[in-house]
């Protein structure tokens, strides 16, 4: 039996951008996404880890915009970036996402989100707002580093 034709690939939906600012990699995540999209994600980040010495503690801030209303597989593919970035060795100690209370789909999907960061056993924490994400995200760094 032959086999079916590749999947095609789609244009990446979601714009993702990341800087190191005060510690952390902070990461700017506007959706919608698509796989995609989270493959570029993906990508920003790993670029965002490197050149750190071995053994870094790194903690993630990410504020999220527009939506979180991402396709089945694009979720399923975040699922797969953390459990990777968690098995990698390198040292995410965790991950807190931003989300205003204008970004749609948030009280749905904040659960799934949390179920992905759980599986892949990485803290993970939501605020409303950046300063209060900061002082949880420093807390995790000092934490680390006593």
């Amino acid at each position: 039996m032959a086999k079916p034709p590749p999947a095609p690939r789609f244009t990446p939906h979601g714009q993702t951008a990341a800087r190191w600012d005060d510690g952390f990699l902070q990461v700017v995540v506007s959706g919608p996404f698509n796989v995609e999209g989270i493959e570029v994600l993906t990508r920003t980040m790993l670029e965002g880890y490197r050149g750190l010495p071995e053994g870094t503690p790194v903690v993630n801030v990410c504020e999220m915009r527009g939506t979180l209303v991402y396709t089945p597989e694009a979720w399923e593919a975040l699922g797969a970036t953390i459990r990777a970035t968690s098995a990698s060795g390198m040292r995410v100690l965790a991950t807190v996402w931003i989300v205003a209370a204008d970004v749609e789909g948030a009280a749905l999907l904040l659960p799934r989100a949390r179920a992905l960061f759980a599986n892949a056993g990485r803290r993970f924490e939501v605020f409303g707002e950046r300063q209060a994400a900061e002082t949880w995200a420093r807390r995790q760094l000092d934490d680390a580093q006593r």
